[in-house]
């Protein structure tokens, strides 16, 4: 850390591959509204805001397992108004 990511949709998910190369560790494909995962299979940086296209309701669901590491604070439905989105991922 730190590094740029470059985000596209995918639903209401914003993803992209980034500089990291890790295994899957309690990975899963059911998420939550606020997740914010790593997705092994794409070297993929997630933030889950709602229902993706391989939800079958009103939660996100990852087309393949991600390892959630994180929750975003505050309302994760901003992220709506966003096609793409370009950002520094840091600690802290």
């Amino acid at each position: 850390l730190p590094f740029e990511v470059n985000l596209s949709r995918w639903g209401e998910e914003l993803y992209g591959e980034i500089p990291v190369s890790l295994e899957q560790e309690n990975s899963q494909v059911d998420c939550e509204v606020g997740d914010i995962g790593y997705w092994p299979s794409g070297k993929g940086f997630c933030i889950f805001f709602g229902p993706t296209p391989a939800s079958k309701g009103d939660k996100p669901k990852a087309a393949s397992p991600v390892n959630i590491f994180a929750k975003i604070e505050g309302d994760a439905k901003t992220f709506l108004q966003f096609s793409s989105f370009q950002g520094t991922v840091k600690k802290g």
